[in-house]
């Protein structure tokens, strides 16, 4: 995460990594394809 900039691909599953990531401007996807969005990740940081 130290050393991302904006612009990036991450590929990870943590989901609260991807929504600080996103706050990077970082492109984030889970290992399975899923692209993380703003929107989507406070959703599945609920569950």
């Amino acid at each position: 995460m130290n050393h991302v900039k904006a612009g990036d691909i991450v590929v990870t599953q943590d989901i609260g990594l991807a929504s600080k990531l996103l706050l990077k401007e970082v492109h984030v996807m889970s290992p399975r394809g899923i692209i993380f969005e703003g929107n989507e990740i406070y959703t599945a940081l609920d569950k």
